[in-house]
């Protein structure tokens, strides 16, 4: 049966008189425990599972744990449990969560409230038992701690935290030290910075910015004037750079001001691009305002762009606006592939034509458009892509649609392919050739070998080459011996060379010697190598020493490695 009676939970522990002490060794135990984790009322849930502590006596708490772990997600009675535990005897709690491995969770509480009421006794105590490095079964129970003690005197925190940061669990370590230098900040700046300095290694640059976030949450002018006196030039710098970062997420206006005082060239173009990018993501006009203050030149563009791409999905017209500042260059092409792709996703002729019009179009930009319009309207989307004027736009949409019909209409694909240039070609051979295989490989080898010579030939060779060899390696052999001299053939060989040398590394390198073009050749025998020097170095070693078929500069240039 479920208790009879639900009352608010003091935040001290109770005697809960009215509903009597329980057993965990009772049935009336488990029965309501079950009835209790089985509420969907999470508010009632928690009150229920605080008195069903309550009503334990202290030296029953370690057979409640227990008796609990016989039923299905006990987790949040383990918590309760905890907390209770905690206050009453923390370090009996302690005790019983490291002799039986019990759930981080529970520790936790454990350990954020013998971290509140006792915690220089807490840490006496996880320094006296500390268990094996990298055991873990401790580890919530240091962190809580330590983040208790942290509240108070951070600098204590910290000397606690690198005492016994080895014995706790590696997932867990990356973001504490981090994390209690944040802390530290929020009380005293100056003091925390300093300490930071102290770090060494990889993780001082985080903490560092760690430190500069919160500086700049409260007086970014005195955190700008302390690192100004740092020695370190790099870590002055990069403290500044942290500062005015965090500024632009929190006053954009205030760092687009500061981007612009003498001496920041080091930092000025990141502060401006993510101040700019804030201000127009909440007010376009404040944004065009702040631009007509910044003068014209690389660092303005970038912002420009870097704003658009933040506001495109969100405030199209606003993007415009902004677009119309950008002179012709790689950032009014980035950013007219941002409003593109927003475009896009309502009426990809209107993208396409827009990217036509304001910036440029690549086959991958194409692709990703005019694969939807393809779908929906495939003669129009043609249609459109053929009407072009000649040309690198042109050719980048021609080249899309070869690339989205190859799944579907294999032939329309091929002719679409003759169409473009050779360069074009050179760009998507390789794509083709993988859908092409994967639907018909004999098809796909003879497309390959219809190709004129050059490296789109080559390049659908070597995939040929690669692929059939993970089937048949010996027929794959027998076909390369058919292919004619030049560059396909050299391809091709490589490609079955790189694949051969994972089991054959030997047999791979007279493969490769067998290369006609003598720098194609030298790359094949380097790629082999580094697959058998990762396979058996000695055996490697002992080949290339040998060969015959190597100049003394080549091995000594495989050799090296």
């Amino acid at each position: 049966m479920p208790p009879t009676q639900i009352t608010e939970r003091n935040t001290e522990p109770t005697e809960s008189a009215d509903l009597g002490k329980l057993s965990p060794d009772s049935p009336e135990f488990l029965q309501e425990l079950r009835w209790a984790l089985d509420l969907t009322d999470r508010v009632g849930q928690d009150i229920l599972l605080g008195q069903l502590v309550d009503r334990l006596a202290p030296e029953d708490f370690g057979k409640a744990y227990l008796a609990a772990a016989t039923l299905k997600g006990p987790m949040l009675f383990w918590m309760a449990l905890g907390d209770r535990w905690g206050r009453v005897d923390p370090e009996g709690g302690a005790k019983f969560g490291a002799e039986h491995h019990a759930e981080q969770n529970f520790l936790a509480r454990i350990g954020g409230a013998w971290g509140e009421s006792a915690p220089q006794e807490a840490m006496t105590w996880i320094e006296r038992v500390a268990p094996q490095p990298g055991h873990g079964e401790l580890t919530f129970l240091i962190l809580n701690v330590a983040g208790r003690v942290s509240q108070n005197d951070p600098r204590k925190a910290l000397d606690f935290w690198k005492q016994q940061k080895a014995y706790v669990a590696e997932w867990v370590k990356k973001d504490v030290e981090k994390q209690l230098f944040g802390v530290w900040a929020k009380q005293d700046p100056r003091a925390a910075a300093a300490a930071a300095l102290d770090v060494h290694g990889k993780d001082q640059p985080e903490i560092l910015a760690k430190v500069a976030e919160t500086w700049a949450q409260t007086d970014v002018q005195a955190g700008l004037a302390w690192a100004s006196q740092v020695s370190n030039s790099a870590t002055r710098k990069t403290f500044t750079r942290d500062l005015a970062l965090s500024l632009a997420d929190i006053d954009p206006k205030a760092a687009i001001t500061w981007a612009q005082t003498p001496g920041v060239d080091f930092a000025r173009e990141q502060v401006l691009e993510k101040a700019l990018a804030k201000l127009a993501s909440t007010d376009v006009s404040a944004a065009l305002g702040a631009l007509a203050g910044i003068p014209d030149g690389k660092e303005r563009d970038g912002s420009i762009a870097q704003a658009i791409q933040s506001i495109a999905a969100k405030n199209a017209d606003g993007a415009m606006q902004l677009f119309q500042l950008l002179p012709a260059g790689p950032e009014r092409i980035r950013a007219a592939t941002a409003i593109g792709q927003t475009m896009n996703q309502s009426d990809p002729q209107a993208a396409l034509n827009w990217l036509a019009t304001n910036g440029s179009i690549t086959t991958w930009q194409a692709k990703n458009v005019i694969g939807g319009w393809l779908n929906q309207s495939p003669n129009d989307a043609i249609a459109w892509a053929q009407a072009l004027p000649a040309g690198e736009k042109r050719e980048a949409a021609l080249g899309a649609v070869a690339t989205r019909l190859a799944d579907s209409d294999p032939a329309k694909a091929k002719a679409f392919f003759q169409q473009l240039s050779s360069d074009r070609q050179d760009d998507i051979s390789r794509d083709l050739m993988r859908t092409f295989y994967k639907q018909d490989a004999e098809q796909a080898r003879q497309w390959a070998q219809s190709l004129p010579p050059g490296k789109s030939q080559a390049d659908a060779l070597n995939y040929v080459a690669d692929e059939w060899y993970k089937k048949d390696p010996a027929a794959v052999a027998q076909w390369i011996n058919t292919l004619p001299s030049g560059q396909g053939r050299d391809s091709a060989v490589d490609g079955y060379s790189a694949s051969l040398a994972n089991t054959d590394p030997a047999n791979a390198m007279r493969c490769a010697l067998t290369i006609d073009n003598a720098l194609a050749r030298f790359d094949a025998i380097e790629g082999v190598t580094n697959r058998w020097l990762q396979s058996d170095a000695n055996a490697a070693r002992n080949w290339i020493a040998a060969s015959a078929d190597l100049s003394d500069a080549q091995k000594s240039h495989l050799l090296k490695r």
